[in-house]
């Protein structure tokens, strides 16, 4: 579930950066959909660039360099594949569903009529 999140989040905030995005679960509550700590965050960041759904892009300014992060078309893919996965369970209370919904803007809207 934190690679969906991730995901959508870059594909609503692209080139973000790692202590962004975490800032951005906390701020939009995302800790009342799946339980994350900032280890397993970090982890999840490192894991979707490993298999290179997301790609680092260093950023320079004047005090500092940030790692700033894009989704790749790899990780397009992974997106769609996870909204399908998460979006369309069916469990009586499935909070799953609602993680994939929190993006359902970047998601195809034909699709979206499959989830129900």
């Amino acid at each position: 579930m934190i690679p969906l999140l991730i995901l959508g989040l870059l594909k609503q905030y692209p080139g973000s950066y790692g202590y962004e995005l975490l800032g951005l679960m906390k701020e939009k509550h995302y800790k009342y959909i799946i339980n994350f700590t900032k280890g397993s965050f970090y982890y999840n960041l490192l894991q979707l660039e490993e298999k290179q759904y997301i790609k680092k892009v260093d950023q320079f300014d004047n005090t500092r360099e940030t790692h700033n992060y894009i989704i790749t078309e790899l990780g397009d893919k992974e997106f769609e594949k996870l909204m399908y996965k998460y979006g369309s369970k069916t469990e009586y209370v499935n909070l799953s569903f609602y993680a994939a919904m929190l993006f359902a803007n970047e998601y195809k809207n034909e699709e979206l009529k499959n989830f129900y």
